[in-house]
């Protein structure tokens, strides 16, 4: 493996950065870690169609993506940031949506440079804060969390979803 100088790339929305954007989705959709990605959440993998969904956020201003590389331009691994806001709290908050690190990167400190950077961006959104959800059974990840200072929210109630 390359040598790991971690280089984040922030794509923020604004239009100066759509090429930049365009070259980097492309990238990241190809590379392996998007692909990773999906089976890691057994989804099937369609470069197409995450191509089309992360390219009509990224226009329509509705993600902010930050995007790990190593020396050779081997895309590392990406965060995905949605906004959300508090009513209770009159606030933007941030939902870290996706987080993912290839296995050859994990122990590295890959993911915890991501979440430093998601942190330091709602900081200076104003943000309230940052939240995040994961799998009972991601216990690496809890971890991860844990450390850089998220807070379990052991909550008495259930979510519900439909499809429609």
């Amino acid at each position: 493996m390359a040598k790991m100088t971690l280089k984040l790339v922030s794509l923020i929305s604004s239009t100066t950065l759509i090429a930049l954007w365009r070259s980097h989705s492309s990238g990241l959709i190809r590379a392996r870690c998007w692909q990773f990605y999906c089976v890691f959440y057994q989804q099937p993998s369609n470069p197409q169609q995450a191509r089309a969904f992360l390219t009509e956020r990224f226009l329509l201003r509705e993600n902010v993506v930050f995007l790990a590389y190593d020396d050779e331009d081997r895309a590392l691994g990406f965060t995905q940031l949605y906004p959300i806001f508090s009513s209770v709290y009159m606030q933007r908050e941030w939902l870290l949506n996706d987080l993912y690190v290839v296995s050859e990167a994990r122990g590295k400190r890959i993911g915890e440079k991501l979440i430093e950077q998601t942190i330091e961006y709602a900081k200076n959104s104003g943000a309230r804060g940052v939240m995040l959800e994961t799998a009972h059974s991601n216990i690496p990840a809890q971890r991860l969390y844990e450390r850089m200072g998220f807070v379990r929210e052991d909550l008495e109630l259930r979510v519900y979803f439909k499809v429609v």
